[in-house]
């Protein structure tokens, strides 16, 4: 997908409760039309199951893992940390899907994708540059953990935006 959002939740709860299904079945008539404006539309609710650094980085490797990603082996968890190797990196995150929260209850414009919904991982970096050259290696390492197809998801974001939780409040 060309665009990639991403909402930290204090809890996945939001996601399931009255208020927000209220907003899903009664939009607003702009966000009825924007809706189908979306094409590759894909959403994934996840629990962190792992992250490591800090900071914001200004562009992000974003993939789409399948049932074969076990976040919690040893090996994982490894590489998690070795991506560290690499000074460009600033923060990674591995992200596990949670089953219990529904799809959202609207169509989209264009076709949904078929893509693997288990889980995601979110490589941070300062450079655009640096991530797309460490691309490949990062691929290789997702055939080597028995997440191949990980390696066929990959898409390269820059950062346009971040909004925090006190200036969302002003609003």
């Amino acid at each position: 997908p060309q665009f990639f959002t991403l909402y930290g939740l204090e809890s996945l709860d939001a996601l399931t409760s009255q208020a927000y299904r209220r907003l899903l079945d009664n939009p607003t008539e702009w966000s009825r039309r924007m809706r189908t404006a979306f094409r590759g539309f894909m959403r994934l609710c996840c629990h962190r199951a792992a992250s490591a650094g800090g900071g914001l980085g200004g562009w992000l490797l974003a993939t789409v893992v399948s049932e074969a990603a076990d976040f919690d082996s040893t090996a994982w968890r490894s590489w998690l940390m070795g991506l560290f190797d690499d000074p460009a990196v600033v923060a990674a995150h591995m992200l596990r899907t949670d089953p219990g929260i529904p799809e959202v209850p609207f169509n989209v414009g264009g076709d949904t994708l078929d893509f693997p919904r288990a889980g995601a991982i979110l490589i941070e970096s300062y450079s655009g540059t640096a991530l797309a050259e460490s691309r490949q290696r990062i691929e290789a390492a997702f055939t080597l953990l028995g997440a191949g197809d990980a390696a066929r998801n990959t898409t390269l974001y820059r950062l346009t935006y971040a909004l925090d939780r006190s200036s969302a409040t002003r609003w």
